[in-house]
């Protein structure tokens, strides 16, 4: 693909832009030539469904760059296998309220009582009285930043690609 920066496609109109990025999919490619992508994952308790992103992405992938956001099932441990069956660079950062305690808010009325309420807005919970993740944008750039690949893909555990091939 050509690679133009901001300013260059911000003079060339969209439809001359598309056409000379020559829009491939992965059938286009010949070995080796495809670029290098990684899967970026923030997720909690995701045994249930990354088996199956992971069968649908996974041979697109060159890395997967995962933050587990208080994960205490095994999801940790199927990504740990199928990387290295696939022989794919696996990076997993782990988020705690211990590990990372300025990601995280007491759940609790006062913590949401702040500045004026919108008009007949009222805070009735459930509060659980608990730490809880309050910035996951800080939390996913825990692994975005440690990504080495070409590009980067950002999906959900429970996400399916109708059409993996356009991923490349």
């Amino acid at each position: 693909r050509d690679q133009m920066n901001k300013s260059d496609r911000s003079e060339v109109p969209l439809d001359e832009f598309v056409n000379d990025c020559s829009l491939r999919n992965a059938a286009d490619f010949k070995p080796g030539e495809a670029p290098s992508i990684s899967l970026h994952l923030l997720t909690k308790n995701s045994e249930s469904c990354i088996g199956r992103l992971l069968d649908n992405v996974g041979p697109y992938l060159s890395e997967i760059c995962c933050t587990l956001n208080d994960t205490t099932d095994d999801t940790k441990k199927i990504l740990e296998s199928w990387c290295a069956e696939k022989k794919v660079r696996l990076d997993v950062v782990e988020v705690t309220k211990e590990s990372h305690p300025e990601l995280y808010i007491l759940d609790t009325r006062e913590t949401y009582s702040v500045g004026r309420p919108l008009v007949g807005e009222e805070l009735t919970g459930p509060f659980t009285e608990q730490p809880i993740l309050a910035d996951w944008s800080a939390a996913r750039n825990l692994s975005w930043d440690r990504a080495t690949t070409d590009w980067r893909l950002f999906l959900d555990s429970d996400d399916v690609v109708e059409d993996p091939e356009c991923i490349p």
